[in-house]
């Protein structure tokens, strides 16, 4: 019965603060030996006495692929071994499910393309396949072995560091925080993540002269209705002032104005048309009748002027006292007091 294991995942850090790009891995020299270990111990009957620990391979691996960033195998325990079908039973009962890669690493990198956040070394991009182990805590965090240049296998520990890691030169924090506003900004122009730098700034530049644009021609349109709104006021104020005294009083002035520029220019005009004319104080108070006059009958008496009610008395005394003197002293003896 076979078993599929995740050996790697290039989507998280392991716990000694580099990456290993599952993409670059080569094969070739596993798949020739496939073997799978346990915990990446290897028989050691040789150099050591207690040759009664030694743990042998305890099965082959096959089918070695990559999906989504992560490194796959199947694995079949061998069933003559009895070491090897005690973790077969606790693979099967869920109590071990996780397998661990051996590698030799070839080619290091500090692409930022190849950073995640928080790393601290150098990316994995190249490596060898050595082994592949099942172990008891494991995955890229926790169970990574590496074998070193005299392909010794290096057991790390979480926190240390082994002069075969190269560190980064600088602290990768910031650069990905501008990878990551980068990828935003080509989402946002309309292009890949993944854009090249020279892609995105001609895009952006392309948008900034658009805006400029833009932002010209708003100042344009806004002279414009500055424009038409200053003629429009002009225009409504000469034809305000053009009724004064014709057809609307001066202190209805402001009146006329304002309900010209809440209503239009046309609407201001039609209300004036047809609003009356205005009579004159003459008119009203020296009416004659015929084809020449106003309708009116001709003012001779006081008692006349009388008939033409208070407003006419009051224009007569004020604009024609020395007529409104002569009407009244005929009517009643004597001359009026023409004090305020």
């Amino acid at each position: 019965m076979k078993h599929t294991f995740i050996f790697t995942d290039e989507k998280v850090l392991n716990s000694y603060g580099f990456r290993v790009m599952t993409s670059g891995g080569r094969f070739e020299q596993f798949n020739a030996n496939p073997l799978i270990l346990w915990m990446h111990r290897r028989p050691n009957k040789y150099n050591d006495k207690n040759a009664d620990n030694d743990v042998f391979p305890i099965g082959l691996g096959s089918n070695v692929r990559i999906k989504d960033g992560q490194g796959l195998v199947d694995v079949e325990f061998d069933e003559k071994d009895p070491f090897a079908q005690k973790i077969a039973q606790k693979v099967e009962s869920g109590i071990v499910r996780m397998a661990s890669a051996g590698i030799d690493p070839i080619t290091w990198t500090e692409d930022p393309k190849m950073l995640l956040e928080g790393q601290k070394c150098a990316t994995l991009a190249e490596w060898n396949l050595v082994e592949i182990s099942i172990v008891d805590i494991g995955s890229n965090p926790m169970a990574l072995k590496l074998y070193n240049a005299n392909k010794e296998l290096i057991e790390l520990t979480a926190g240390n560091q082994h002069d075969f890691i190269p560190l980064l030169k600088k602290e990768p924090k910031t650069q990905t925080k501008n990878m990551e506003f980068l990828a935003q900004v080509a989402v946002l122009l309309g292009k890949q993540p993944d854009a090249a730098l020279d892609s995105v700034t001609k895009a952006l530049n392309e948008r900034l002269q658009l805006a400029a644009k833009a932002e010209e021609y708003k100042l344009k349109y806004e002279t414009l209705v500055n424009e038409v709104a200053q003629a429009t006021e002009k225009t409504i104020i000469s034809l305000v002032d053009a009724a004064v005294d014709r057809k609307i009083t001066a202190d209805e002035k402001d009146f006329y104005v304002k309900l010209g520029k809440d209503s239009g220019i046309d609407a201001l005009k039609a209300v004036l048309e047809r609003l009356p004319a205005i009579k004159t104080s003459k008119q009203i108070i020296l009416g004659k009748e015929g084809p020449s006059g106003s309708g009116e009958k001709e003012i001779k008496t006081f008692s006349d002027l009388k008939e033409q009610g208070m407003q006419a008395i009051e224009l007569c005394r004020k604009n024609e006292p020395e007529k409104y003197k002569n009407l009244f002293k005929a009517e009643y003896g004597y001359e009026p007091d023409m004090a305020e």
